[in-house]
This record gives structure tokens, C-alpha cells and sequence, in this order.
């Protein structure tokens, strides 16, 4: 466990790529779903997923500020209840990633070249500062394997199995951890492997 230091975004975040949730992450503490794009809506076990945590929690939405952006954001609505989703936007800026050869076809910065004051501005309503001895504990893959839910032969039997007891569709380690930390916490997940698995 570690001190955190950055404010904490208080609700789940949807993003569209990976990128995107290492920028917030540079900037918050806080729990980001990446939805890859398009293919999410071609991903039912991802939308499932989606669709436990809108049981228990509100979810921000922060999609670049172009047409895919929106498009993005328009088709969330089919999956997720409208009331369950806050639109986050920022700013549209003119530029193009570091990590990119040339601009985006809008010639729009992403999520991921978004400057850290415009992050901090839009969450702002959703933040609020850690005191200081407040601790941030969350299940990590060392606990997955601690428990035998990653990097053994039965790791994925296991897995799927803890899955089907929380009511989510079979996942990879890392979507399982995502998951897990926004549906349960530690001491649930040890119950369920001592019921489960001895």
C-alpha cells in the first residue's frame, strides 16, 4: 500500500484507449475502463462488465473531442442507462500526439495529449484530495497469483470460476483486476477463493 498523492477521481471513468487511461493516471488516482474504440461495441463480455458497474456506481465519460468521440459516447447510451453516464468534455485543441507520426484525421488532441490543468478543471466536481494517512490499497496481479487467479496452469479455470460467482463473463488477469477493483475488494475475493477452491 502507498500513500496516494494525487486527487482522487471519485467515479469509475470510461476512456477510449489505453493511452488515454495512462495520461489520467499520470494525473488522478482513479479507477479507468479503457473501451478500445469501436471494438468495444463488439465486445459483450466487456459491456457486460460495463453494465455491473453502472449497477453500482455513476460513470464518467471522457472521449476525445472529435466525431468518433461522439460517436462513441452516442452508442454508450444503448448499453448503459442515459441517468448512469456523465459526460466529461475538453477542450477541442489543434495538435497532435507525441507518441503519433501526424495529427488525427480532425487534426484534434486526444485524451492523451490533454494538458494537465484542462484534466484537472473538468474532474474537479468529481475530485476530492486524499488526507494524507489515507491509504490506497487495490487488488494488484501479485494478489491474483497469490491467490491462484494468474500465472498457473488452473490460473484461467480459476478465474473463470470467480468470475461466474461475482455475476461477470470469463476475462483476461488484467480486465479481471479492472473489474474486481470496482465490484469487490480483497477480503471478498480471498472469501470466494477459500469457498471456491479450499
Amino acid at each position: 500500500m502507498s500513500v496516494c498523492e494525487k486527487p482522487r477521481i471519485n467515479l469509475p471513468v470510461l476512456v477510449e484507449g489505453k493511452y488515454d487511461k495512462i495520461r489520467l493516471n499520470t494525473v488522478f488516482d482513479c479507477d479507468v475502463i479503457v473501451l478500445n474504440g469501436f471494438s468495444f461495441f463488439r465486445d459483450e463480455g466487456k459491456k457486460e462488465i460495463i453494465r455491473k458497474i453502472a449497477e453500482k456506481s455513476d460513470l464518467l465519460v471522457l472521449t476525445d473531442s472529435d466525431k468518433a468521440g461522439a460517436f462513441i459516447r452516442s452508442r454508450l447510451k444503448n448499453v448503459v442507462p442515459r441517468e448512469k453516464l456523465i459526460d466529461i468534455y475538453v477542450k477541442p485543441v489543434r495538435g497532435r500526439e507525441k507518441r503519433k507520426e501526424r495529427p488525427s484525421a480532425e487534426g484534434i488532441l486526444g485524451v492523451e495529449g490533454t494538458d494537465r490543468d484542462e484534466l484537472i478543471r473538468v474532474f474537479s466536481p468529481y475530485t476530492g484530495e486524499n488526507k494524507p494517512d489515507e491509504k490506497c490499497e487495490k487488488i494488484t496481479k501479485a494478489d491474483l497469483y497469490r491467490l491462484g487467479l494468474s500465472g498457473r496452469p488452473s490460473s484461467a479455470v480459476k478465474r473463470d470460476a470467480v468470475c461466474g460467482r461475482l455475476g461477470l463473463p470469463p476475462m483476461s488477469s488484467q480486465s479481471f483486476v479492472d473489474a474486481v477493483n470496482l465490484l469487490s475488494d480483497g477480503e471478498e475475493l480471498a472469501r470466494i477463493c477459500g469457498e471456491l477452491f479450499g
